[in-house]
């Protein structure tokens, strides 16, 4: 071979490698899909397996974990440990499936301000006791992973209730709002127990759902 065609050799091969590189560095690239929560609960076979962002108010309690805004809430989950946030206590009579996501939570300081106000407890009056009280209502925008259960199988949560999950990869525009006038005009009097499901009394509903979201049990 001529030094010409050495020479060209070499500079084929490496355009060969810098298009290799570019195309591994595209594919590398996710896509992150911007919607509401109702959105994505309208649309959960669209969403599903995809990176998403949603905004919303971070709800936990005592069996509970999720994100709401308007009339939608969406289980939320960690793809890895420490979880730190979540349920109290949580009764699942079947395995949830396992997480699809290969990601950690980016624990910066965005998470760190939510995990923060998120976990403030609520200052109560002597003599009154609650699970799941908090002191801050707080909104932030999540980045993660929609997962779907499927049909004829158990769900996520609570008494695998759930027909999906958004796997937490990212929090971003943490803004709380404090409720300690709530708290301050409690009047417990003898002991009692209270779990509020939200901090806005408008919001509040009862937690239940089957444990097969998406129809009974597969057949055998």
């Amino acid at each position: 071979m001529t030094v010409w065609g050495k020479t060209v050799g070499r500079r084929l091969a490496g355009a060969v490698l810098v298009v290799a590189l570019i195309t591994a560095s595209a594919r590398g690239r996710e896509t992150v899909r911007e919607a509401t929560v109702c959105e994505v609960k309208s649309h959960l076979q669209k969403y599903n397996g995809r990176m998403v962002r949603v905004r919303g108010r971070v709800v936990q309690g005592f069996e509970w974990f999720f994100l709401e805004s308007e009339e939608c809430a969406l289980d939320l989950a960690y793809p890895d440990g420490p979880s730190d946030l979540g349920p109290m206590a949580t009764f699942k009579p079947y395995a949830e499936p396992r997480t699809r996501a290969k990601f950690k939570v980016r624990r910066d300081e965005n998470y760190e301000k939510l995990v923060e106000l998120a976990n403030s407890p609520a200052p109560l009056p002597q003599g009154c006791m609650c699970l799941g009280c908090y002191r801050y209502q707080v909104t932030a925008t999540i980045t993660g992973l929609l997962e779907v259960a499927k049909r004829g199988y158990p769900g996520f949560g609570h008494m695998n209730a759930a027909e999906a999950r958004l796997v937490i990869r990212s929090v971003s525009d943490v803004v709380a709002v404090d409720m300690i006038r709530r708290y301050e005009a409690l009047a417990c009097g003898p002991p009692r127990l209270i779990m509020p499901r939200t901090l806005n009394p408008d919001w509040d509903r009862p937690a239940s759902g089957p444990p097969f979201p998406n129809g009974g049990p597969k057949p055998q």
